[in-house]
């Protein structure tokens, strides 16, 4: 397999808008992948996540996602994939560390695509393996949804009950959380930052990055519990939208966003 170098997300965002014309039909399964660089962690913009979140590791685990968001992309763009990126829905992923990530050493990330041929709704798997000096030090798993019209009888997602916790937060997601965010992870997806885009694809107006209420959420539990989060899983319900107030919660194994008792976002995690 030819090693690529990892593009950036202003190399990939116009050339997935443009991918809107793919017609999301498939006659088989989808399986695809690449092994990409070894990459020079960039420390000017590490150092802006971990202050922007107040971040004590070194490396925190959900810097990973950065990473991993850009490969997933990069797959995407294949002609083999035939799914329009715009309308794609996040609604779960997996993230692991294994061990401590050094700064120094570059990374090298495999990356694999994986949609099941079937009636209705696709659900595109992605899986992406974190490597330093040869040894695995990391994983992250995302799937998704593509809408598509069934003959069939749907199967209704399983949705993460309510939590018992006497944590709970008021959050305010202010109106330029999006472009905040976006400068620093990279994500500058216009959906995040412009209401046109955003009803364009479907929302009442901007909504903001899930990994800024993932990242968000994990340094609150952190800093509160005084340990280490090294694997969380995450469900993406409804999404959050700017200009809104919702309440965080969390126990010792979970946490939930919610917005006057509907379920926004649900995690699971272990120290």
């Amino acid at each position: 397999m030819e090693e690529v170098q990892l593009p950036t997300f202003k190399e990939v965002i116009g050339p997935a808008y443009r991918t809107v014309f793919r017609r999301n039909k498939i006659r088989e399964d989808i399986h695809l992948e690449q092994r990409f660089l070894p990459l020079e962690i960039n420390l000017d913009k590490l150092s802006r996540f971990r202050d922007f979140f107040k971040y004590k590791e070194e490396v925190p685990m959900n810097y990973l996602y950065v990473f991993a968001q850009r490969g997933q992309v990069h797959l995407m763009l294949k002609k083999e994939f035939k799914l329009a990126i715009p309308g794609m829905i996040h609604i779960e992923n997996i993230i692991q560390q294994f061990r401590e990530v050094n700064s120094m050493n570059p990374l090298t990330l495999d990356v694999v695509a994986d949609v099941e041929m079937r009636e209705g709704s696709l659900r595109p798997q992605f899986s992406v393996n974190f490597y330093q000096e040869g040894e695995k030090v990391g994983q992250c798993k995302s799937t998704y949804l593509v809408k598509r019209k069934s003959k069939g009888t749907r199967t209704p997602r399983k949705l993460p009950t309510k939590i018992k916790s006497n944590q709970k937060i008021l959050w305010s997601i202010h109106e330029n959380i999006g472009k905040l965010y976006g400068e620093i992870a990279g994500d500058k997806n216009p959906i995040h930052t412009s209401n046109l885009f955003a009803k364009i694809a479907g929302f009442k107006r901007s909504i903001v990055q899930g990994w800024y209420l993932v990242s968000r959420a994990t340094n609150e539990i952190q800093n509160q519990m005084g340990k280490t989060i090294n694997s969380l899983h995450v469900n993406f319900i409804k999404p959050v939208y700017v200009n809104s107030d919702i309440h965080f919660k969390f126990n010792e194994s979970e946490f939930r966003l919610r917005d006057n008792g509907t379920i926004l976002v649900a995690g699971e995690f272990t120290t």
